[in-house]
């Protein structure tokens, strides 16, 4: 079964298009090769998909771009 995420008003209004997967509320969810993400969760998704492309080095690169992108840097 695929996993999903997104906002809350959109599963409200649209459940009926997601028939056969489950909504899981997170802020990223990774189902195979499909990435979803809650409205908010920018940087998240942006690291989750970089991740599906293998386009990361290392952990540690990952890690150092989510601080980046969050402001922690």
């Amino acid at each position: 079964m695929r996993i999903f995420t997104c906002t809350p008003i959109t599963y409200d209004t649209f459940k009926h298009v997601f028939e056969g997967a489950e909504y899981t509320g997170g802020r990223v969810e990774v189902s195979g090769n499909i990435v979803t993400a809650k409205g908010t969760a920018f940087p998240e998704f942006t690291l989750a998909v970089l991740e599906q492309l293998g386009l990361w080095n290392s952990q540690e690169q990952r890690e150092n771009a989510y601080r980046f992108c969050k402001g922690d840097v």
